[in-house]
């Protein structure tokens, strides 16, 4: 929810399994303009959680049409 974003060191961030992650918006990574809304009416944020062995982030978008789990393994 809205309410669980909190602000640290001046960055937004929300709490995945009990460690603080940054949190930022996909339309200001792409340099693209701010059509919506981050936080719905319902006070619910569409997040997408990105990560590579111990380091995560989250990305706020507009809408989450899919879920898919990726596993890369070198050769």
């Amino acid at each position: 929810m809205a309410t669980d974003i909190k602000s640290i060191e001046n960055r937004e961030t929300i709490a995945l399994s009990g460690r603080p992650i940054s949190l930022v918006r996909l339309a200001d990574v792409l340099g693209l303009p701010k059509v919506n809304p981050l936080i719905e009416e319902s006070g619910f944020i569409q997040l997408l959680v990105l990560g590579a062995g111990d380091r995560r982030i989250v990305l706020g978008v507009d809408e989450v049409l899919n879920e898919q789990e990726v596993l890369v393994k070198g050769l």
